[in-house]
Order: structure tokens, then sequence, then C-alpha cells
């Protein structure tokens, strides 16, 4: 998303009455996701609770392999003391399906102390392959778990139908 847009929108924000709650980087978060989990790309403004509940901000490069990112940035809106670039803005089934995932071996030095938005961009797409390809093997595990509970309760709620 264009920084202009961002700065556009956070300035909204600031003079209106809505999203008071979250604090400002929250915002840039979600504006730079488009409000779109980064990984699946479900809708957060989708419903109130998918805006107020369903989201995290996931650490792109695990925070426990990468003790050093988090300095100053260069990127506009993200000048900070917090590396915003290497937030995601994640529905809670991708945070937490991830979890400590390192999409970053092999490009990213651990004694990195920046994130450029290049890298960005294909460290999230290397974390939705990994998600899709761990996504196929939890539905085998659920369709069996449905089929189960419908053999067992004798229910059709249960069916894969």
């Amino acid at each position: 998303m264009d920084d202009r847009k961002i700065i556009n929108f956070q300035n909204k924000l600031r003079t209106s009455k809505i999203g008071y709650w979250y604090q400002p980087v929250y915002h840039i978060v979600f504006a730079r996701a488009e409000y779109r989990c980064e990984y699946c790309h479900f809708d957060l403004l989708s419903s109130l609770s998918a805006y107020h509940g369903f989201w995290n901000f996931d650490h792109i490069l695990p925070r426990s392999r990468y003790t050093k990112i988090g300095g100053p940035q260069k990127y506009g809106y993200m000048q900070t003391g917090t590396n915003y670039a290497n937030f995601a803005l994640a529905c809670v089934s991708c945070n937490g399906l991830k979890s400590d995932f390192d999409p970053g071996v092999g490009i990213v030095s651990k004694d990195s102390l920046d994130l450029d938005l290049e890298t960005r961009k294909i460290l999230i797409e290397r974390s939705r392959n990994w998600l899709n390809d761990r996504r196929k093997v939890l539905l085998q595990d659920f369709q069996g778990v449905q089929r189960l509970a419908a053999e067992v309760f004798g229910n059709e709620r249960f069916s894969d139908s």
C-alpha cells in the first residue's frame, strides 16, 4: 500500500472518534495490510467479532530467533523505535498455525538489525506457502474428526456433506 494513503488514513482516524481504542501503530499495520490477514487474506473488517478479536500481530521473523530486529526504520510511516516491517497482520488461525515458523532461513541473518520491505514480501510469501501446506495436513485430520463424530454421535451436523 502507498505510504501517502496510510498517512492520510492515519490522519483521518486521528481527527475522528473512530478506532480510538487502538494505538496508532495498530492502524499503520492494519492499513498496510488493508485490514486483511496477510497470510490467508481473511477480511478483518467483515464483522465486529473479526475486527475486535480475531487478529494478532505476527512477528514474521520470530522474536525467539531474531533478537536484534527492532531498530529505527527508514520507511516513512514506519519511523519509530519498533520494527513494524517485522509485524504482519494475521488472523488468529494463521498466527497460531505459523507459531515460530522461520521464513527467513537462508535469506536473513540472525544478526540482522533491520528488515527491508522487499525481503518482507518474500518472507510473507514463504509463510503463506508454508501455512497452505500445513492446512492441507490439518484438513485431513479435521475431516477424520468430523467422520468419527458423525459415527459416534449420529448427528448429521458432523458429516462432511
